[in-house]
């Protein structure tokens, strides 16, 4: 049996119902402090890459300048086939020769492929078995307390790590961290955290990622979107100034030539209507589709909370519907961060 496999199978041993491999529900005491929050990111995994060429080879393959990795540093960033589109997007922690990644754990094997098809020319190789961690997550005012209560060690600001003997701790915002956790620990943690911290399901979790506007790329839209379009530009995840890279000359392009005609956006809108991901969009005034659901989940108001990539007419005179005859129309909803490219507009 895989870790991962492993690992659900404890969950459901510790109460949890599981739904397409997401934690639906736990049985939560009436002690546990619930303005904390713990999640069990079973959505996610971790590929790990190590080598005296790691930090070579993945510089010229990613985004994101992996020399501004350091063990106190993590990055977002992401990976480009050669026409710019992104294979997939991760978080990236490293120290040393050694990377992890953190994407979409159905994109995982796509990653692991694509990546690998380059590394046959490079010093650094893929780390199997001893380096598989488990994704947790802690929201909520006493995150950092508890973590380093924990832990021993957490980092302050936003996308600071720390490195621990099994474990890797990033903060993502003033209350929202990720921990990997090495998987032959990871029952372990999990036992302590949760007898202290309320468990909510992954896709509150999700909400979470929506609603701070962070982008995750799986195996639906793999390779469908340039990094801009998807807003991994405001969340640090391209760099402009470390040279070149798979992808590098039509993102570059993208962003100086004004011909970005897209961004992604958030959206509200009932429980009960139907989105999933990679559906197209559609708005007034023609029956071809503006765009893509990039992202959805369900809260617990009732609401599905989405990330639409459309184009920036169709935001901007507020008629974006999930159906071709546009009858579902969506609500659109603030991000926290501005859509600032100074082409928006250049249509």
């Amino acid at each position: 049996m895989t870790t991962y496999k492993l690992w659900l199978e404890y969950l459901k041993r510790c109460g949890a119902n599981l739904e397409n491999n997401l934690v639906t529900s736990y049985p939560n005491s009436d002690n546990k402090d619930i303005s904390t929050r713990l999640y069990a990111l079973t959505h996610l995994s971790v590929i790990a890459i190590r080598g005296e060429q790691a930090q070579k080879f993945l510089q010229g393959q990613v985004t994101c300048d992996v020399t501004a990795i350091t063990e106190n540093s993590a990055q977002f960033g992401a990976h480009c086939n050669p026409k710019g589109r992104v294979i997939f997007n991760f978080l990236a922690a490293g120290r040393q020769n050694d990377y992890l990644l953190r994407c979409d754990n159905s994109i995982q094997a796509i990653a692991q492929k694509s990546l690998g098809k380059y590394m046959v020319f490079s010093k650094a190789d893929f780390v199997e078995d001893e380096c598989e961690y488990v994704c947790i997550g802690l929201k909520g005012p006493k995150s950092q307390e508890i973590i380093e209560s924990v832990f021993k060690n957490s980092p302050n600001i936003g996308l600071e790590s720390k490195f621990n003997d099994d474990t890797v701790i990033i903060k993502l915002s003033d209350d929202q961290f990720e921990l990997w956790i090495k998987s032959d620990q990871a029952d372990s943690y999990w036992e302590t955290l949760s007898e202290t911290c309320h468990v909510e399901p992954t896709e509150c979790w999700q909400v979470e990622e929506i609603r701070q506007g962070r982008a995750t790329v799986t195996e639906e839209i793999s390779e469908e979107f340039t990094p801009q379009v998807i807003n991994l530009t405001n969340l640090g995840a391209v760099s402009f100034t470390k040279g070149c890279y798979t992808g590098q000359e039509v993102v570059a392009r993208m962003q100086y030539l004004g011909k970005q005609k897209k961004h992604t956006y958030r959206a509200v809108t009932d429980i009960e209507a139907f989105a999933k991901v990679g559906d197209n969009l559609y708005t007034d005034g023609t029956e071809q589709a503006i765009g893509k659901v990039v992202n959805v989940a369900s809260t617990r108001d009732f609401t599905k909370e989405l990330l639409i990539c459309v184009t920036d007419t169709a935001f901007d005179t507020n008629s974006v519907y999930l159906d071709p005859q546009k009858i579902t129309k969506l609500t659109l909803a603030s991000l926290p961060y501005a859509i600032t490219n100074e082409h928006k507009g250049e249509q």
